[in-house]
């Protein structure tokens, strides 16, 4: 007797996966995967704005003053602009990981797992550094200013 059709055919779930798709059972393992990773994008940014906010902005006012690096005026007030960094920082990685994640998952592994990962973490990194740009010109105008509190103003 003849085969059936569909018993060499894979499972829907693994045809499924196959096309990008995510199985019923997996969709939501995927979204807390993601939040998750947004999360921990949450939590890594917080933890950077609070340890590196006063050496970014005592090389930023290095560089703009032309002194060097370990002058004491750099770092007068460490977390002038604290909050634009934060808000930077938490925005941007919130949204790495989760992307890294999506672009992970739509692009086959051709030539291996470390240039897949490089390419997934490069493009990630650039859409995000695109996205925050107007981001960072506003924390680096706030750490030029003399004016506290002040906002770019247009």
């Amino acid at each position: 007797a003849a085969e059936p059709l569909m018993s060499s055919a894979a499972p829907p779930d693994a045809a499924a996966r196959k096309l990008g798709a995510a199985a019923p059972a997996q969709s939501g393992r995927l979204a807390a995967s993601r939040e998750r990773c947004f999360g921990c994008g949450l939590l890594a940014g917080t933890l950077q704005a609070g340890a590196f906010n006063p050496w970014d902005r005592a090389l930023y006012l290095a560089h703009l003053n032309k002194r060097s690096f370990l002058h004491r005026e750099n770092f007068h007030r460490p977390y002038e602009g604290f909050h634009q960094s934060i808000f930077h920082r938490v925005v941007s990685g919130g949204m790495y990981f989760p992307i890294e994640d999506v672009l992970q998952q739509a692009f086959p592994m051709k030539h291996g797992v470390v240039l897949h990962s490089f390419a997934c973490g490069t493009f990630a990194g650039s859409l995000i550094a695109l996205i925050t740009n107007p981001l960072a010109a506003i924390k680096y105008q706030s750490w030029g200013s003399d004016h506290r509190g002040q906002m770019i103003r247009t």
